[in-house]
């Protein structure tokens, strides 16, 4: 039997139509899909509810992580030297451009780019042929002056001529003379000679170029010693004098230190920067420092004072302020104890070598993280382990015979 749902009631009534026809029996399954439907969500709910009302007492519950493993410095007391440090760029103790001071054709080339040379030595020789014949010529005109002035004192000491005739021919030897010796001048700067010992460049000529007057030859420098400039603020200006000594270093020859000592040290203060500049001399015996190589200088002073310092390691470094890791136990005596990392902002002093001075933030005594930073946060379990850590000491350079 057929039954027709009424539209606005829902009461079943008889209908013979295919409008609204439902069978009775998949009318009831509906139903019962419904209810087993609305069980299952009521079930799902009550579950939710009951785990996000377990949630916070379980986020509560402190999470036990593994420490982390850290090596560890001693923040002590240290003889700290006294003294600056800065940027220094190198240059030439001197330094030309080498050029022609006459023009010419180059007849000849006498030196190889890079060479050693020596004060006084060709260089380059540019054709002087023309200036030789000229020379030649000038000479002549002498001799002939020189016996001109001979007859005419004959002449002048038996009273034949008069003063002023001897006035003349004294005066033409001695501008022939000169013309002479301005024609040597001028073949002589035809050699182009080395101004002082050093080492030249790469040659910006060939043969048969024709040089003008200034025209540059090759660059020339003198690489031992070196000098080694440098600026520092204004307030240092009484602290420092000719004769200290300084150590250089620079990344090209990692683990060696040059030594040397202040040989100049500006008489004013820059207005715009309110620095000075200072001049060391450097020996370079083995020619490894380069003019315009840069690297970090550190001038010593006489005497010594006492600083608190740890390992530029252990110095986190931020925009809103450094910070180090210092090691603390955590426990009772009964209990075993433990070691977390607490962050502590500390100021810090000059640096020497792979140590930093702590001027305010921690006592001497304190353990600090040295390494292994990384993986930290304040209060955060750790586990010492030294056996890879690093030698920290005032001057790691390595010396060198």
């Amino acid at each position: 039997m057929y039954v027709r749902m009424h539209r606005t009631t829902g009461a079943p009534v008889a209908s013979f139509g295919c409008t609204y026809l439902i069978p009775f029996h998949v009318m009831a399954m509906k139903r019962s899909v419904i209810s087993i439907v609305l069980l299952t969500l009521v079930v799902a709910g009550t579950y939710v509810g009951w785990r996000v009302m377990r949630a916070p007492a379980h986020a509560a519950e402190p999470s036990r992580r593994p420490p982390v493993t850290v090596s560890s410095a001693t923040a002590k007391e240290t003889s700290w030297p006294r003294g600056f440090d800065a940027v220094a760029t190198l240059t030439a103790t001197q330094h030309t451009e080498v050029a022609a001071e006459v023009p010419g054709i180059v007849n000849r080339i006498e030196f190889k780019s890079g060479q050693q040379v020596s004060k006084g030595d060709v260089l380059v020789q540019l054709d002087d042929e023309t200036d030789r014949s000229r020379l030649r010529e000038l000479a002549s005109q002498l001799e002939l002056d020189r016996l001109t002035l001979k007859r005419q004192r004959e002449l002048a000491d038996k009273k034949f001529i008069s003063e002023a005739a001897l006035d003349g021919a004294r005066s033409a030897l001695e501008q022939s003379s000169a013309r002479v010796v301005q024609q040597k001048t001028l073949i002589a700067k035809k050699s182009v000679r080395a101004p002082f010992d050093g080492r030249v460049g790469i040659r910006e000529i060939d043969l048969g170029t024709y040089l003008k007057a200034g025209a540059p030859i090759v660059e020339l420098q003198t690489l031992d010693p070196v000098y080694a400039d440098f600026s520092l603020p204004q307030q240092y200006i009484d602290d420092l004098k000719p004769g200290y000594t300084v150590r250089f270093t620079v990344d090209s020859f990692p683990g060696k230190t040059f030594t040397g000592r202040i040989s100049a040290i500006a008489p004013g203060v820059k207005e715009a920067t309110r620095n000075f500049d200072v001049r060391a001399t450097l020996p370079n015996p083995e020619l490894k420092l380069r003019p315009g190589m840069f690297g970090d200088i550190e001038v010593l002073q006489p005497g010594k004072r006492d600083a608190l310092t740890v390992p530029d390691t252990a110095i986190t470094y931020n925009p809103y302020g450094d910070s180090v890791f210092v090691i603390e136990k955590q426990g009772n005596g009964t209990s075993k104890t433990n070691l977390v990392a607490k962050r502590v902002f500390v100021q810090t002093g000059e640096h020497r070598g792979t140590l930093v001075e702590i001027t305010k933030g921690i006592s001497a005594g304190e353990k600090v993280v040295s390494a292994g930073q990384l993986k930290l946060h304040d209060g955060a379990p750790v586990r010492i382990d030294n056996q890879r850590a690093l030698q920290q000491t005032l001057n790691p350079i390595i010396q060198h015979p």
